[in-house]
């Protein structure tokens, strides 16, 4: 049986990992206005002692929403970049957006306030205090430093600073268009996105400017993935063919089977990795 790590107040649709013990995850009501927000979240995987559960500890938190541009994160991938610490690429509607994401080190007291003001007060839903949440208060009591005079002092916690950063429209189209899915050169170079019109866009990183577009599929794009050493793209589509593309001219390098004798586009891919 799985076992519950945390909690959150918006319906996920991205999980990423930063490092080997803290991972982001995103996602949102959309457009909506039903109450439920749009944001992104940074959890630590935690253990009080050797035989203990492990849990996950919220580090930050992040409300996407921008005065009344409510859009929630649909995909999106991570990289390390030298200057800013990370940086993550996000499909937002028709939009690739990036955000900036830095290690910092706060009092605990600021980071527990700027949660509040970011949740604008509201507190999580919980079914009542559980023993293993008292567990855990009880411990982060007896973490608080003392001086020799015994007196309290403010702990330090790691937390992260977020900031939008450049912001392109990455898929066109008439009616509703949505970015599907992003992903980065492993050179750190360039982005890669698709969605619904069918098309690859390659952007420059991290100015995002357009270097070349791929006329890949007939029908919407759902993912696409590149190879570690980025010499080859896969593109998987509603329109029931996966292909193989040549990142660095566009050029079509091959097409993916199912190795199965059934009619063609009986079948359909739907996620590549």
């Amino acid at each position: 049986m799985a076992a519950q790590l945390a909690f959150i107040d918006f319906p996920p649709y991205v999980i990423r990992c930063l490092d080997e013990v803290r991972f982001v995850v995103a996602g949102g009501g959309g457009q909506a206005r039903t109450g439920v927000p749009n944001g992104i979240e940074i959890f630590e995987l935690k253990r009080s002692g050797p035989k203990s559960k492990v849990r996950a500890e919220s580090l930050f938190s992040y409300d996407t929403d921008l005065i009344e541009n409510r859009s929630a994160i649909i995909n999106a991938a991570v990289r390390v970049d030298n200057e800013h610490g990370y940086v993550m690429a996000c499909g937002m509607d028709e939009k690739c957006q990036l955000f900036t994401l830095k290690k910092v080190t706060k009092l605990q007291k600021d980071v527990s306030n700027e949660v509040l003001e970011k949740k604008g007060g509201r507190r999580r839903k919980r079914g009542g205090n559980t023993k293993e949440e008292t567990n855990v208060n009880t411990e982060k009591r007896q973490d608080t430093k003392k001086t020799d005079n015994n007196q309290d002092i403010e702990e330090e916690k790691l937390t992260y600073e977020m900031n939008r950063f450049t912001s392109v429209v990455s898929v066109n189209g008439e009616g509703d268009q949505y970015q599907k899915s992003v992903c980065f050169d492993p050179h750190g170079m360039f982005i890669y996105t698709a969605g619904t019109d069918g098309k690859i866009r390659k952007w420059t990183y991290p100015n995002m400017v357009l270097e070349t577009t791929i006329d890949a599929h007939e029908n919407e794009i759902d993912e696409i993935m590149l190879s570690p050493f980025g010499n080859r793209l896969i593109s998987i589509s509603k329109d029931c063919t996966a292909k193989v593309w040549k990142p660095k001219s566009g050029e079509l390098f091959g097409e993916l089977f199912w190795d199965v004798k059934v009619s063609e586009k009986t079948y359909r891919f739907r996620s590549c990795r």
